[in-house]
């Protein structure tokens, strides 16, 4: 039908592509410093790390919520930078290198234990707790001869070169992208989601009374509800 319309010689054709709303996340949230120094890389780093760590397995746990993705912020990468001239002096290659690194990180998931009527999940945990351990990572060669990272690398903890910048009004923002479930009611997941992060109705109810209290120094720091 749009073939059919009468457009300007100077109008290129229509281009019509599909579009499917469920691959669209049902809510965009943003998170931000309103502070001076909101944009400072330390700042940055910790709003993404708020998300990541503590927002998202929140809203992940709603009923109806598929999944919840973090754009924006500061994340942090360990850099290990190889002299390659030092690597092959003591008998190494990168892919030696590489592969001690990855089977040393390891995160995967080992099962379930069911008791009564609890299940744990079990998980094998052998992450690098931070960049010194990395450092003191032996490597052993086909000959026997052994060396550490530190030796021949320079391991650092950086800010992660970024794709994405998010703002809010001029300042920068960590968005927070909530996806439903196919079967999931939008309005309703978006009114748990809502609720969880803003709170209930009577918990706002309650923390507007509480600070009227606190600002008359009738009140104190006890008993405030959590969203």
């Amino acid at each position: 039908r749009l073939g059919l319309v009468g457009l300007q010689d100077e109008v290129r054709r229509p281009l019509v592509l599909r579009f499917d709303p469920n691959l669209e996340p049902i809510l965009r949230l943003a998170l931000y410093d309103s502070s001076e120094d909101g944009e400072s890389e330390y700042r940055l780093i910790a709003l993404r790390q708020m998300a990541e760590d503590e927002i998202r397995p929140t809203l992940e746990r709603i009923p109806g919520v598929a999944a919840v993705k973090i754009h924006g912020g500061l994340e942090q990468e360990v850099r290990v930078e190889v002299n390659e001239g030092l690597l092959h002096a003591r008998g190494f290659t990168l892919a030696n290198v590489i592969d001690r690194l990855q089977s040393e990180n390891v995160n995967i998931a080992g099962g379930s234990l069911l008791e009564g009527q609890t299940e744990y999940l079990i998980r094998t945990l052998n992450e690098f707790s931070g960049p010194e351990q990395i450092a003191d990572l032996f490597l052993v060669n086909a000959d026997g001869n052994r060396a550490q990272l530190q030796d021949f690398a320079e391991i650092s903890v950086q800010p992660r070169e970024r794709e994405v910048v998010g703002r809010v009004a001029s300042g920068e923002a960590v968005e927070i992208a909530v996806y439903r479930e196919a079967d999931a009611n939008i309005v309703a997941v978006s009114r748990l989601v809502r609720d969880q992060v803003f709170g209930t109705v009577q918990q706002q109810s309650y923390v507007k009374d509480w600070q009227v209290k606190k600002d008359k120094g009738e009140g104190d720091d006890d008993g405030l509800p959590t969203a």
